[in-house]
């Protein structure tokens, strides 16, 4: 079973207990969510400055972006030639490299189907770039906290970062749907052949609701939702390693709640591990 900000809460706040530290009817689960995610933050930030290398389990998909057309200056009142995309993020985990990328917290930015990759790059070199030069032939983004600015008109994009709160990304739900598991209400669209449901033929591309029926028939056809995209929840995979998740309730309970680490309750049996943890 994988590790959720939930079973991590109320894993804290038992061993909060069991030490007297706090009453688990009085214990805020938002103040305890917000030191989850920043212990998170430093131990991310801690282990790349010594590995040199991202955890796939730290990163979040951040979806599809809509994006809108800003001039450069990003003064509708400023004459400018020179339009760009503008879009705004959440706020990301900072993290930079001595190698020169400054941005790592944003780890994939492209085009939506993923084809054309957009690499950071200040703005004021987008413009100084010769339009006969090879380079403009590429995008950019620049970033500014949470803007995030494109070299080139486009309406959508799709990235996948190192979030500050995990709750601010999104889950895709790309698994076919199978027959017997349609949820009255739901739209779904039929991809790659055809279904037959409530005696209805839909063709690939066709997109149908559900009713009380939540069988279908089909040939070659598969039934996907509509709507791939889900809210990230308190129950849904943290992104942490194992590991982390370990560290970052032996950081809050040390940092934030004053601790003798030697008082944490050894709920695994390798305090020797723990102690090797939060030296």
């Amino acid at each position: 079973m994988s590790a959720t900000k939930k079973n991590i809460i109320d894993a804290t706040i038992n061993l909060l207990s069991k030490i007297k530290i706090t009453d688990d009817s009085r214990f805020d689960d938002n103040l305890m969510s917000y030191l989850i995610d920043n212990a998170r933050a430093e131990l991310i930030r801690a282990d790349y400055a010594e590995t040199g290398l991202v955890d796939m389990t730290w990163l979040t998909n951040l979806g599809t972006l809509t994006c809108y057309e800003v001039n450069a200056a990003d003064d509708i009142t400023v004459t400018c030639s020179c339009n760009v995309s503008k879009t705004t993020i959440p706020q990301l985990v900072s993290i930079t490299s001595k190698n020169g990328n400054q941005d790592l917290g944003l780890y994939s930015l492209s085009s939506v189907c993923g084809k054309y990759t957009i690499t950071p790059k200040p703005m004021y070199r987008w413009f100084n770039t010769p339009a006969e030069h090879s380079n403009s032939l590429f995008m950019y983004y620049f970033r500014v906290n949470t803007d995030l600015y494109v070299s080139k008109v486009v309406e959508k994009i799709k990235a996948v970062a190192i979030l500050l709160n995990p709750e601010d990304g999104y889950l895709i739900t790309s698994t076919p749907v199978a027959s017997g598991s349609l949820v009255s209400g739901t739209t779904y669209i039929v991809k790659y052949g055809g279904i037959t449901y409530n005696n209805v033929y839909y063709a690939a591309n066709s997109t149908f609701t559900a009713n009380s029926t939540n069988s279908f028939t089909t040939t070659n056809g598969k039934v996907y939702n509509y709507s791939q995209v889900q809210s990230y929840r308190f129950t849904d995979p943290y992104p942490a390693s194992g590991d982390m998740i370990r560290r970052i309730q032996i950081k809050v309970m040390t940092e934030e709640f004053g601790i003798e680490r030697n008082a944490i309750p050894d709920n695994r049996n390798d305090s020797i591990d723990d102690a090797q943890k939060v030296q």
